[in-house]
């Protein structure tokens, strides 16, 4: 019998391929980026924006928080040289801003009595001063006079009558008290809370490091974020307070040599008003040149003040900030400047004082990420990268980046 079709023969099938695994549910913004091809930019853009409005807005709230971060900042270094020294920071931060505050109560102290007597001698060249506004009203006649030649002034006819409102005067009175009133409250509230939130910064300044770890230390490190800016902080403002207090001394010899009086306020003044960028110098001169021209027959010790005033603002600022606190900040002059136009117009002129180490931290922050270091180099004056390419991926790290 023939057993050939029966051998033991075996064919293999081909395994079924396995049904193909649903997609994982995507993220709603990941949706409708990739999706709809919303470019990245313009949600980034759009970011930006809305965080510009929120801060504009939201100024009256803003400002009082990141004056008590820098008042934070700038005596967290005595703070952490009492703990290393085994002085509790609960009982170090509270010595703290006492020493601050009183510091601070009798330098406004000082110079409210300086400038009470300044104040008490104007009565003094009240003739002076009024023999210069007759003489400018003379001018300003002359001037209007001959104007009339060529801009002839319109006859308004005899017809109209004269109208008097007179209802609601006693309202709109009260009205401008109340609100007067509110803001003094105000401004009085807000300078009591600064250094109250200071005081809370640096005394839980432990477990706030531990939650900003926790929560955007994953995109973010915060240990070197937070040590540069503090650098930054305290080399800004203590340069700038000795700066302040050498150019003071520097006025006050000057004006004494010229024997100007009040030369003591005048100085002070001057000296901390030349730090201010850009109009640093006007500011300076405004109120030596006003005593001079007060005080003096001629005006030649006004512009003799004026340049001195010039002269100084341009040493200052060209020559000694960069020196003393240039390295600190690290922030070029064309984004010093954009940063002055743009924080003074969000801020007005406390965004302007402040407007130079606010766009040294948008520096800090650009710089600490791979993604926004060029933008962080476009800002300094001399670009540097402390991080460098490994410890932004570090495995397993709370630092690590993935584009």
């Amino acid at each position: 019998m023939n057993t050939i079709g029966q051998s033991h023969l075996t064919i293999k099938k081909k395994p079924e391929p396995l049904p193909p695994a649903s997609p994982a549910p995507r993220p709603l913004v990941e949706y409708a980026i990739r999706d709809h091809a919303l470019p990245m930019f313009a949600v980034r853009v759009l970011a930006i924006l809305s965080t510009i409005a929120a801060s504009y807005w939201a100024s009256a709230i803003l400002l009082p928080i990141i004056l008590s971060f820098f008042l934070f900042l700038l005596l967290d270094r005595p703070v952490e040289w009492a703990q290393k020294r085994k002085v509790p920071r609960a009982v170090s931060a509270p010595i703290a801003m006492v020493v601050f505050v009183l510091i601070a109560s009798v330098g406004v102290w000082a110079g409210s009595g300086i400038f009470v007597r300044v104040a008490r001698s104007v009565p003094r060249y009240e003739q002076k001063i009024k023999s210069a506004m007759i003489a400018l009203q003379h001018k300003a006649d002359w001037f209007q006079k001959g104007t009339q030649q060529w801009m002839p002034i319109a006859v308004v006819s005899d017809q109209i009558q004269k109208v008097e409102v007179v209802d609601g005067i006693g309202g709109g009175f009260a009205h401008f008290l109340l609100r007067g009133l509110d803001s003094l409250i105000g401004v009085v509230t807000t300078l009591f809370l600064i250094p109250v939130l200071a005081l809370f910064f640096l005394m839980e300044k432990p477990y706030l490091k531990k939650a900003l770890r926790r929560s955007v230390g994953h995109f973010i490190p915060v240990d070197h974020v937070g040590h540069q800016t503090m650098q930054m902080i305290s080399g800004f403002f203590y340069g700038n307070f000795i700066i302040g207090l050498g150019t003071s001394l520097v006025f006050f010899s000057l004006f004494s040599a010229i024997g100007l009086q009040n030369s003591l306020a005048l100085a002070l003044a001057a000296g901390f008003l030349n730090l201010i960028p850009l109009i640093g110098c006007v500011l300076a001169g405004v109120f030596p040149i006003a005593q001079a021209l007060l005080q003096f027959d001629s005006s030649a010790p006004a512009f003799y003040l004026l340049g001195i005033s010039v002269v100084l603002h341009f040493l200052v600022a060209n020559l000694i900030i960069p020196k003393v606190i240039g390295s600190r900040i690290n922030v070029n002059a064309a984004a010093a400047t954009i940063g002055l136009l743009f924080w003074g117009w969000m801020w007005g002129p406390l965004g302007l004082i402040l407007a130079i180490p606010l766009t040294a931290i948008v520096r800090i922050l650009l710089a600490s990420q791979k993604v926004t270091r060029a933008w962080g180099d476009l800002l300094a004056e001399a670009p540097r990268h402390p991080l460098g390419r490994r410890a932004l991926r570090i495995s397993g790290s709370a630092f690590t980046h993935s584009d």
